[in-house]
């Protein structure tokens, strides 16, 4: 499904190694066969397979006619492996751009393996005792017979900790993901590992406002352009809000045909962006479409949504539903403002994180009080910031520990009440590895630290997965100018404050944007949110009751039925201890675990 505009295969071995390359196209630079894959190079010794977009590939392309490379296409796969031919892995930091690629040696019988620096795009790796398989999706792996179908335990406590898997685990054993900025090399049945990329882990530089933001404009302005870059038609996500509002803003003025903009509105509910955006659009001369959804449209679409989940997201069903729209529209391409709040510190929890961080270091630690805190039943009488301070006590006073007590979606308290006791034993929770990294070095301050985290746990566990299967289930594809690497690196180094010190939603990002209406950044975030609180209590109730029905639970083998039918309960009775996504973090892994098989 993550074509639909042409497929291809290749085999070979080269001696006693056999190796097969399939691949699905989205055709996005130059739509003839020119583009068609696996590509070989013009020597045929390299075959590559390819997902994703080398948006600087013009510039690539020139360095290798210099080179006396004589391209036979436009695609920006034929220069991925011809730079791959020519410089090796050491193409990885001329290229600007999303990507995950393998590259088979047919001389040496080597695989070659590489994922962006930001981890926009998934590659997943099994190993087994015979070789090695790998994919942009889990499901392949289990299509092919390369991974058993058997969750894995420490992908399933994170999954609750969290509300999707934090890398390198996966929700199915023997699967892991290849780190971001990083390359596998197999060759003869060994394999390594090195990164060629990781953001700047340093005490920020001190600068003002207006120099920050006149380094950061021609970095973010250069970001968009070459997003803009493709043979067919590119439209924007525009949800009213500072992310998406500054994209429009350049893209209007970098465009060299009008664009089309995109925000969904929910019938007669507060959450809706679209007159907001409508206007937006309008400022900014776009062709603005306005998705009206309805709870019959999800109810409708409820199944396919979550069976085009490639592993279980309490947050990916969001995205389906506008990326089926930009879609049906006619449109393959889509600029997203994600990765805003997590680079220029739009979340409230950027201002709540300092102060947990110096909690962890200073709170008493020790199971009397953690009794106190009503911790031995998760949700008996624990309000939800009381149960976030109990995880700071059990946590391990560091920075990571202090993050995750502020992101987790169950705590590891309530992680053991969900799983039954054979199956979650330990208190043992999940690391957050970030960039080969355990902990943060010191001297990093709270604004940058946190964003740091974010963009190696939230953005990408989350945000960024669920953006890349849902929209590919859909044949789109979704570009996000604010994760430039160059952009994340030049904001990276300076200070934190600077970000937050004039007040104000993400103030570097709107001043390094051209002029956009003063109500935008003044605006309460509000971000595409399904209604959830409302559906589940109203429409949706009676298909979630019987998902998590006692039924329903047991075949699984892993989940405290009791519990859940306590936490749903609870939920229906307007407990405000039981989140909405907390109970659709539930439906999620029911529904995932039912449509592929998976068990115990």
């Amino acid at each position: 499904h993550r074509g639909p505009d042409g497929s291809g295969s290749f085999s070979g071995a080269a001696g006693s190694t056999f190796c097969e390359l399939v691949h699905s196209r989205l055709a996005i630079i130059d739509l003839s066969e020119g583009g068609h894959q696996p590509m070989q190079c013009h020597r045929n010794r390299y075959v590559v397979t390819y997902n994703g977009e080398i948006y600087n590939h013009l510039e690539v392309r020139r360095d290798l006619e210099r080179e006396g490379i004589a391209l036979r296409s436009t695609s920006d796969t034929e220069v991925l492996v011809e730079a791959y031919a020519l410089w090796g892995p050491e193409c990885l930091r001329r290229f600007r751009g999303m990507f995950a690629f393998a590259i088979w040696d047919r001389q040496l019988g080597d695989l070659f393996l590489a994922r962006d620096r930001l981890g926009i795009k998934p590659l997943y790796v099994a190993r087994s005792h015979d070789g090695l398989a790998f994919a942009s999706e889990i499901r392949a792996l289990l299509a092919a017979g390369a991974a058993k179908p058997r969750l894995s335990p420490e992908g399933l406590r994170s999954y609750f900790e969290w509300g999707s898997v934090a890398e390198p685990d996966t929700i199915i054993a023997g699967v892991s993901m290849l780190p971001p900025g990083s390359y596998l090399h197999h060759s003869k049945s060994i394999t390594t590992i090195k990164t060629f990329w990781a953001p700047p882990l340093i005490a920020g530089r001190a600068i003002s406002l207006e120099a920050a933001a006149e380094e950061v404009a021609p970095i973010l302005r250069e970001a968009v352009k070459l997003r803009l870059v493709s043979d067919v038609p590119v439209g924007i996500f525009l949800s009213g809000g500072v992310d998406s509002s500054v994209i429009t803003a350049i893209a209007s003025q970098e465009s060299a045909r009008p664009l089309q903009t995109f925000t969904v509105a929910f019938d007669g509910h507060t959450l809706s962006e679209g007159e907001e955006a409508a206007a937006l659009a309008s400022r900014f001369g776009c062709e603005h479409h306005t998705i009206l959804l309805r709870v019959d449209d999800l109810r409708r679409s409820l199944d396919k949504a979550l069976g085009s989940l490639d592993q279980p997201s309490a947050d990916g069903t969001n995205t389906f539903f506008v990326a089926k729209a930009v879609h049906d529209a006619g449109i393959s391409v889509a600029l997203s403002g994600l990765g805003g709040d997590e680079l220029f510190a739009g979340y409230r929890y950027f201002r709540q994180f300092g102060m947990a961080k110096r909690l962890a270091g200073l709170l008493p630690h020790g199971a009397s009080m953690l009794e106190a805190l009503g911790t031995a039943n998760a949700f008996s009488g624990l309000p939800p910031k009381a149960a976030k301070l109990a995880a700071l006590l059990v946590g391990d006073k560091t920075v990571s520990g202090a993050y995750a007590a502020l992101r987790w979606m169950f705590t590891p308290s309530q992680v053991r009440h969900l799983l039954t006791e054979d199956f979650c034993p330990a208190t043992k929770t999940s690391s957050t590895p970030f960039w080969g990294h355990q902990e943060l070095p010191a001297g990093i301050d709270a604004i940058n630290a946190f964003s740091i985290l974010d963009l190696s746990h939230y953005m990408r566990n989350t945000l960024l997965r669920d953006a890349d299967v849902m929209s590919m289930a859909h044949g789109l594809e979704v570009r996000l100018p604010l994760l430039d690497h160059r952009l994340v690196e030049s904001v990276l180094s300076m200070a934190g404050h600077v970000k937050m010190r004039s007040g104000g939603n993400k103030p570097l990002l709107v001043k390094s944007s051209p002029p956009i209406p003063s109500r935008v950044p003044a605006t309460v975030k509000r971000g595409f949110t399904l209604p959830f609180d409302d559906w589940l209590r109203g429409p949706l109730r009676t298909r979630v009751d019987e998902m998590l029905a006692p039924s329903s639970t047991s075949k699984l083998g892993f989940l405290s039925g009791a519990f859940v039918r306590e936490l749903w309960s609870a939920f229906l009775a307007g407990d405000r201890r039981v989140t909405d996504s907390r109970i659709w973090c539930l439906v999620a892994l029911i529904a995932w675990c039912d449509r592929n098989g998976v068990y115990l």
